[in-house]
């Protein structure tokens, strides 16, 4: 079986067992990876030979942010920290709105091909 990816997302992967981006065979500059701070995973020591370069040292890969993002006004997603929160929707005590991690918003962006959606590297 053939699969053809015409994008490809990595959270919290400490390698995806290549040393480039460009070697999953995706359009360029459409592949991503999320790292965020105090993620034990994603920083295995020694994990190199296991499962390639770290995602975010990879050549076309987009180091993408996982701090808090406002993406409209009025609007905004969480930052993530460590491990379990890159995909950790919260619903507003009493409201009807739910508040989004900047991983899994900028991720449904990316899946959607929205247009209006920018890559925001880490600083």
């Amino acid at each position: 079986m053939t699969v053809c990816l015409n994008r490809y997302c990595a959270l919290r992967s400490p390698g995806i067992g290549t040393d480039s981006g460009k070697e999953l065979n995706v359009p360029e500059n459409h592949v991503y990876a999320w790292e965020a701070r105090e993620d034990a995973i994603a920083n295995i020591p020694d994990a190199v030979e296991r499962y390639g370069k770290d995602v975010v040292e990879q050549d076309g890969i987009h180091h993408m942010s996982t701090e808090e993002y406002q993406p409209a006004p009025g609007q905004r997603t969480e930052a993530s920290t460590g491990h379990s929160e890159y995909m950790k929707s919260e619903r507003n005590q009493g409201q009807s709105s739910e508040v989004y991690q900047t991983s899994e918003y900028a991720m449904a962006r990316i899946m959607i091909g929205s247009p209006d959606f920018t890559p925001v590297p880490e600083p």
